[in-house]
Formats: C-alpha cells, structure tokens, sequence
C-alpha cells in the first residue's frame, strides 16, 4: 500500500512515492526536474509526461503541448506541433499509455489545438483559428472520431479563437475570443449540444477571454 504525492524543491516539482506509513519514500523523476505526478508538460511546453503505476512515460514535442486527454489506453495530446515522440503529427496526436509509442492515429490540423476532451467514443477539439481537421472543414471546434481520426458531422463553428472547453452532460461550455458559434450570437461564452452542435439558450457575456473552466453539476 503506497502513495504518491508531488513535492516542489527548489522550485521543480517531483512526483514521489512513498509507504502509507511515511516510509520509504522515492523520487520517481530519477534526475529530470521537469515533472510532475500524474500528466504535466515541461517548462518550455515541448515535454509531456505520464505517471502511472509510479512509471513515467515522457514524449518530445519540436512544438507547444497545450491540451491533454486520456482514455483508457491512450493519452490523447493537442497544441502547436509537428512531430512528436519521433512521429510526424500536426498538432494533435495520440500516445500508447503502455508504451509512450505514438499511435498510428493521426488527425492533423492546420492550426493550434488549445482544449480537448473525450466522450462517446470522440476527441472533441478547440483551437485558436483552425479551418482543417480530421480532413474535413472545421471552424476552431470539431469532434473527431478516436479510432479513424477523421472529423464527424458535429460542426458548431466558430467565429474566432477557442481556449478552453468543459463538458456537462450533454453539451460543452466553450470559452474564447468570439461573437458566434453554433449558429448564434454569442459573446466570448457559450453552450453547445454534443449531438446537434447547435448553441444552447445559455447566453451570458463575457468581456474578457475565459482561458479556462472546469463545470460542476449545473454550475460553471
């Protein structure tokens, strides 16, 4: 019986192990100073790294990793890259949890990738003035398929940059720079259905940029 915990010395952070007793405690970073438990990205943005099973799994990126999701076998990465882990990807990629090997899985998009999440068998995705993914035309939000990688039907489109998402039930709260998404007048915040992709009735203004939002039951 073991815990893990995360410790910052001298401004790094390190992932550790340790019996429940305070025993035995390890520095799982083994040298790298860059880590921490569980999912986190190095300091430039390029690094990503996964800790399970007091295991790290650590993949290169020549570019910005900004946005995490993970299934059960697959940790799904998005930001502004292309190549990562030895594999040509652009911008979004998948990586085996079991291995760090890159995933034959292979999307591309044309411009940054800033949120993601999972749901229904789909990698849903935001991004920062993106108007090509998963071979289809997309508007700065998309759905893709977590097994083909291609772009489904979803399609709320956006007007402007997208930062951050967070999903409720059946739709998604969308945070970003724009005037119009799902069909609607929107300013910088909005809701969406997950199955039509049409804007839901929730309409509040934002004056500032939301870069990011966690929902909670009926709450934002």
């Amino acid at each position: 019986n073991q815990l893990g915990f995360q410790a910052l010395i001298n401004g790094d952070s390190h992932p550790f192990r340790m019996d429940k007793d305070g025993r035995n405690k390890k520095d799982l970073t083994e040298g790298s100073k860059e880590f921490a438990y569980g999912f986190n990205t190095s300091r430039d943005g390029k690094r990503i790294a996964y800790h399970k099973n007091y295991q790290i799994w650590i993949a290169d990126a020549d570019g910005l990793v900004d946005a995490i999701a993970v299934s059960d076998t697959l940790l799904y990465v998005g930001g502004d890259f292309a190549n990562l882990g030895g594999a040509m990807r652009t911008r979004l990629a998948a990586v085996d949890l079991s291995n760090a090997q890159v995933s034959p899985w292979n999307p591309g998009c044309n411009a940054q990738v800033s949120s993601i999440f999972l749901s229904g068998g789909n990698v849903y995705v935001a991004g920062l003035y993106f108007s090509s993914i998963g071979g289809a035309t997309r508007r700065n939000i998309a759905a893709i398929d977590a097994l083909t990688g291609l772009a489904t039907d979803w399609n709320p489109s956006c007007d402007g940059g997208l930062y951050s998402m967070a999903q409720y039930g059946t739709g998604v709260f969308v945070g970003g720079a724009f005037s119009s998404i799902g069909g609607q007048y929107r300013s910088g915040l909005a809701a969406v259905d997950l199955s039509s992709g049409a804007a839901t009735a929730w309409a509040p203004t934002l004056d500032q940029v939301a870069f990011a939002m966690a929902s909670s039951g009926s709450r934002l």
